[in-house]
């Protein structure tokens, strides 16, 4: 059990949920615009481009965020 609680707490994957109007995200790098409308955020690899409507912060860690509002399209750039 020690173990699985471990791998855990040092997972450095990232990881995108989208349901709803929800997008959950962890082990993300920076973020660099939160709009109404635009979210962008950095990951190691790659930018995560969010549009939508009434984008808003529900819940916000060091690693971790949620975000909340009508979610229109993801897209990622790879670098």
């Amino acid at each position: 059990m020690f173990s699985n609680v471990r791998n855990y707490l040092n997972n450095k994957d990232y990881n995108i949920n989208i349901t709803n109007n929800y997008i959950y995200i962890t082990n993300y790098k920076k973020i660099n615009t939160i709009e109404k409308s635009k979210i962008r955020i950095t990951f190691d690899s790659f930018l995560l481009i969010i549009d939508g409507e009434n984008m808003s912060i529900d819940k916000l860690l060091d690693s971790e965020v949620l975000f909340n509002g009508k979610i229109d399209k993801v897209v990622f750039e790879y670098k």
